[in-house]
């Protein structure tokens, strides 16, 4: 109920706001794709909307072996697309999950029930959840750490290693979730949670390594991927600044609001409990049980900050570690760390005051609490924060600790315990929710599926977007003000851009000279290259009036505008594009059947030779001519050809990933196993019997 009401305008009845950027623009495309495709009754194993064709099952971060949205697929299925809410709702969802496995798992290492209630709200309410709402993997990653530490925690305290399913699975679900820089975060502190002894880092050890054969099915469709991308040196340069700190003890260092003239600033806000709790940890006494979560805090702000450099100069030599390992991510290993200390530090201080007669003025106390709740809606509840901007903003954090204090102090058990419980809750949810939702880093006011309406997307009239829908072989080329390949998706219309790192370094170097590199995988095709957008099979020309290229368009007699003037987003048509596909050195081409992941053609080879098929390369893609199979290989090394002999044939192409196929036999492999290890039990020994019998009965 309090998730809930911690989201209640985002969600039914009270809907104003919406979680804005990549959440909608970038996976629901991806999501709603799997969807259709999987009610049509089809896997989606390749993508033709971007970069003329990727694997989709290698698109981790389109995450369709992610259990939990396949819940989201069975409750949209009377829908004809998949509903944005839908998405919203199970990023909602994974933030309650956040909270109850926190929970769960601080109440298995004995503390008390207010302890664990506030060091789990610190990873699921906190900023770091907060200001990655709009990154499907790291939003439902999140949920499934605090499972996996579970499990090491239970594995530590029986001596056996059974509870270990629980950082197996927890790890397989964060990798599932779809984004490996976050999974290579939570692989950091897992492994150095298990570090107490060489026996439990063993387990924990191998416990992740079957996290990764859990997930299989993903994993070796990834790696099939990555093998033709160009990896970047991404780890960033570190947080070597004390900016960082403020916005983990600051609820606002900067103004969040929806109206702030500058929008700039990390929110990563740990809550007042947290803090409180971190400060009272010296009162508990229980620094050998916080020794593990002191490990994963220190090494994750050194790989966060990367002090003088350091841990770059480390990974450097090591390209994969240099592309997977991501400074400003292991905030989340900060967030992990000060949430078990907080946990701790309260429940070991309740402990002891426990132990002591009742203090007098506990009525008073619960006065106080009242006012500081009443003061912190009155004066931020309309998200105002021109009083408590920078550290003008550690009053509030001061005055909600003090009567969190006052309540934990005044009725740590006896019949005030409940309310002043409830008290509590409120109060540091309150905390949270004025300070976290419904700011401009995860809240929007706009329409996010305004994109999804029929008949077509915002700035472009029915007709010109039917015309863009007629042939699926079709492709279409977009400027910088045109929309974004991923929206492009949505409807149904293939681009030769993309907005995926997966794009391969041949593909792009196909382009030098004739697109504007914005970054590694963005780019925007030159009109003036007519030819190679004809051979791509690129037929439409989207641009707008602000664009730079819209006067070049506008003038080029091959391009023809069949937009209104009044339309924002211009389409030109190009004259002469065909299918993207050719027979060389001479020859004839008709397209008989074309959908994701099958091609079908008519070929006349005349004197024979290749037939050259502008899909990009991968080596998933199977071909046969007149029903034989014939060997794919590069062209340009960037696309497909294979040969084909004088005369008439009938040429198809399949894609069909092998790292999907043996990653699926090695998932269900696991499966069995962690199954059959989790309920197979050792038959008892029989009891040994006495020397004499015992008088009869």
């Amino acid at each position: 109920m309090f998730t809930w009401l911690y989201f209640v305008q985002y969600l039914p009845l009270f809907r104003r706001l919406s979680i804005p950027y990549d959440l909608s623009g970038y996976f629901l495309p991806l999501h709603d794709y799997a969807f259709r495709s999987l009610k049509s009754g089809r896997l989606p194993e390749w993508d033709p909307y971007m970069y003329c064709g990727l694997s989709f099952a290698g698109n981790v971060q389109a995450s369709i072996f992610y259990p939990p949205l396949w819940l989201g697929f069975l409750a949209s299925l009377g829908q004809s697309r998949l509903p944005f809410l839908t998405v919203e709702i199970l990023v909602f969802a994974h933030v309650w999950l956040a909270w109850l496995f926190g929970f769960l798992w601080f109440r298995s290492r004995e503390l008390r029930a207010e302890a664990a209630a506030l060091g789990a709200a610190a990873l699921a309410f906190g900023g770091y959840t907060m200001i990655h709402l709009q990154h499907f993997g790291i939003a439902c990653g999140m949920a499934w750490v605090p499972l996996a530490l579970w499990g090491i925690d239970e594995a530590a305290d029986t001596g056996v290693w059974r509870p270990l399913w629980k950082t197996a699975i927890g790890g397989a679900l964060v990798f599932l979730a779809g984004y490996p820089p976050f999974f290579v975060v939570f692989l950091v502190c897992a492994f150095l949670y298990g570090l107490r002894s060489l026996r439990l880092a063993a387990w924990t050890t191998a416990s992740l390594a079957f996290s990764l054969a859990l997930a299989a099915v993903q994993l070796l469709p990834t790696l099939e991927s990555t093998a033709l991308m160009e990896r970047e040196a991404r780890y960033g340069a570190g947080e070597f600044h004390m900016e960082w700190l403020y916005s983990m003890i600051l609820p606002s260092p900067v103004d969040f609001s929806m109206t702030a003239p500058v929008k700039t600033g990390d929110y990563y806000y740990v809550g007042t409990g947290a803090l409180l709790g971190v400060i009272l940890l010296p009162l508990g006494g229980r620094w050998r049980r916080a020794g593990p979560a002191l490990a994963v805090l220190g090494v994750s702000v050194l790989l966060f900050t990367n002090p003088w450099n350091l841990v770059w100069r480390a990974i450097e030599p090591f390209p994969l570690l240099g592309h997977t390992l991501r400074a400003w991510y292991f905030t989340g290993g900060i967030v992990v760390g000060v949430a078990i200390l907080a946990a701790e530090g309260l429940s070991g201080a309740m402990k002891r005051w426990a132990r002591r007669p009742r203090p007098p003025g506990s009525l008073a106390s619960f006065l106080i609490a009242g006012l500081v709740l009443a003061g912190l809606w009155v004066l931020k509840g309309a998200n105002s924060q021109s009083l408590y901007l920078g550290w003008a903003g550690a009053a509030a954090v001061a005055a909600i600790g003090a009567a969190i204090l006052l309540l934990l102090h005044a009725a740590p058990a006896g019949r005030a315990r409940p309310a002043a419980f409830a008290l509590v809750a409120l109060l540091a949810g309150s905390d949270y929710q004025v300070h976290g939702t419904a700011k401009w880093f995860n809240g929007s006011r706009n329409d996010e599926e305004r994109m999804l309406r029929p008949p077509s997307m915002p700035g472009m009239i029915e007709g010109v977007m039917r015309r863009l829908q007629a042939d699926p072989s079709v492709r279409a080329a977009t400027s910088e003000f045109g929309p974004s390949t991923p929206a492009l998706r949505i409807w149904r219309v293939a681009a030769v851009q993309g907005f995926d790192p997966f794009v391969s370094k041949q593909y792009k170097e196909f382009f030098a000279g004739c697109a504007r590199f914005e970054s590694n995988w963005i780019f925007y095709p030159d009109p003036k290259c007519e030819e190679k957008l004809r051979w791509l099979g690129v037929r439409y020309f989207i641009s707008a009036k602000q664009s730079a290229d819209y006067e070049d368009l506008a003038s080029r007699p091959s391009f023809q505008r069949i937009s209104p003037a009044e339309d924002f987003y211009q389409v030109f048509e190009l004259k002469g594009a065909g299918a993207p596909a050719h027979v060389e050195p001479e020859g004839g081409v008709r397209s008989v059947q074309w959908e994701p992941g099958r091609r079908v053609f008519h070929v006349e080879a005349g004197k024979g030779g290749a037939l050259v098929l502008a899909e990009s390369y991968h080596p998933g893609w199977r071909a046969s001519v007149d029903g034989r199979p014939v060997e794919c290989s590069r062209y340009r090394q960037a696309f497909l050809q294979i040969p084909v002999g004088p005369g008439r044939h009938l040429v198809e192409f399949e894609f069909r990933s092998w790292g999907l196929r043996a990653g699926a036999g090695i998932s269900l492999s696991s499966l069995a196993v962690l199954g059959a290890a989790l309920f197979w039990r050792r038959r008892p020994g029989s009891a040994a019997r006495p020397s004499h019998a015992g008088p009869a009965r």
